[in-house]
């Protein structure tokens, strides 16, 4: 096990393995192209707005994605970077990140705002099933 002098140290060293991580193919979308995948989809659809820089954001990265494949059948990802799509920000009013815009049949049925784990996630992911 290794030891870290710096807390900072040991914090950026985590980060690190967590982007290492593989992930599942979650597409990026922008303004372009946001509405012609929404409008396509029947399924569950969870659009995670994400700033790159953020902390949380990157904290809740691993968490997406095990979500995407735990549910892999049954619900399409998504991620919305904010200098891609500050417009679609804007439009679903999301103020803080990490968010999570959960919608089926173009309705928006839940909005997540911040830090949630992974069980409490699943289990609004199974009531908008």
């Amino acid at each position: 096990m290794q030891t870290f002098r710096s807390f900072g140290l040991a914090i950026a060293i985590l980060f690190q393995n967590m982007r290492d991580m593989d992930r599942p193919d979650i597409e990026i979308l922008s303004s372009k192209n946001f509405s012609e995948h929404l409008s396509s989809q029947t399924k569950l659809t969870i659009i995670q707005f994400q700033d790159e820089e953020n902390a949380s954001c990157q904290i809740m990265t691993p968490v997406f994605n095990k979500l995407q494949e735990f549910f892999a059948d049954r619900i399409v990802c998504y991620t919305v970077r904010k200098p891609a799509a500050s417009e679609i920000w804007e439009q679903f009013k999301i103020y803080q990140t990490p968010s999570y815009l959960l919608m089926k049949e173009n309705r928006t049925l839940d909005i997540i705002s911040g830090l949630i784990s992974y069980d409490n996630f699943k289990s609004i992911v199974n009531r908008c099933i």
